[in-house]
């Protein structure tokens, strides 16, 4: 093979590579989440925050609906109504990506110090339990935080189960 065929054939290479590229993109994404421990919880914890921000995005429309004074406000109904939602400033886009992006900022920070000091406790031959401190601290977290947003959504189950786990870890009953 003289130079000339290499590279034409590189060539013929890179085009492929950029061929579908998102598709690639995401599956090399799916791959490294299947391999990897801490890609593993990281994408736990972005699933978590996505799913806050569309709660959060049903509060809003279910406070919009409120201000129009709809009829129907379930649940279903403030899924519906986000478009309007949007259109009329409820449900600004500015805001939820500065919390998306702070709270995964903080996340992948908290990740890589609680992975490091179990490493260094590892190292000094003691038990590791930063990394399940911090998922479980966090996860609990997430999950109050949805609950709360179906709890402004007007979702009775899911205020019912907030106060639980508020009674749970010492907080006091809401009452209504």
């Amino acid at each position: 093979m003289n130079v000339q065929e290499l590279y034409i054939s590189l060539i013929k290479i890179m085009h492929t590579l950029a061929d579908a590229w998102p598709v690639k993109l995401a599956a090399s994404f799916f791959v490294a989440a299947l391999a990897s421990r801490p890609t593993k919880l990281l994408l736990i914890f972005v699933l978590l925050v996505v799913f806050d921000l569309f709660t959060r995005w049903i509060a809003l429309s279910r406070k919009h609906l409120d201000d129009q004074k709809a009829e129907e406000k379930g649940l279903h109904a403030c899924v519906l109504n986000m478009r309007k939602a949007r259109a009329a400033g409820y449900i600004q886009s500015g805001p939820m990506k500065h919390r998306f992006s702070g709270k995964f900022i903080w996340y992948s920070l908290m990740c890589l110090v609680a992975a490091t000091l179990d490493t260094n406790l590892a190292t000094m031959g003691e038990p590791q339990y930063f990394v399940k401190l911090f998922v479980a601290y966090m996860g609990a977290s997430e999950a109050m935080s949805i609950l709360e947003n179906m709890q402004e959504a007007g979702v009775e189950q899911a205020g019912d189960l907030l106060d639980l786990v508020k009674m749970k870890r010492g907080g006091k009953r809401d009452v209504r």
